[in-house]
């Protein structure tokens, strides 16, 4: 539906995908159950991102997180 009211009203939509950080150890573990679960829900292009790579994509953070990309167009 954005899509199309962005085709209409030209505010600039952008699907940028989704992601979820650890707080801490504990909530590593969460990751995996919520990777396990898109995955049987029929999420694509969803991955556990390790601490070098989403500190790429998030500056200030010191731990994994569980990252969804937008699919290419």
């Amino acid at each position: 539906m954005f899509e199309q009211l962005d085709r209409e009203l030209h505010f600039g939509f952008q699907k940028n995908g989704s992601l979820v950080v650890a707080k801490g150890p504990e909530d590593e573990a969460t990751l995996q159950t919520l990777l396990e679960r898109g995955a049987t829900n029929g999420v694509r292009n969803l991955r556990i991102v390790d601490q070098a790579e989403l500190r790429k994509m998030v500056r200030h953070t010191t731990r994994p997180g569980l990252h969804a990309e937008t699919p290419a167009r």
